[in-house]
């Protein structure tokens, strides 16, 4: 933010928060594909369960 210009507007500034939380959402999405791949080879029937709902509510989010 520090490295944006003084006349930029609410929409741009909105504009790059939302980027910056859809960047954070497919970070997250990345590492639990990761947890998930690794509950699946576990057998982890409760890991898998609660890592697909996260999944399934990020998605949501990006819609």
């Amino acid at each position: 933010m520090a490295q944006m210009p003084k006349d930029s507007t609410i929409q741009e500034v909105d504009a790059l928060v939302l980027a910056l939380k859809r960047r954070n959402i497919y970070s997250r999405l990345n590492e639990l594909q990761a947890q998930l791949q690794d509950a699946k080879r576990k057998n982890d029937a409760q890991g898998i369960i609660a890592i697909t709902q996260e999944i399934i509510g990020l998605k949501r989010i990006l819609g």
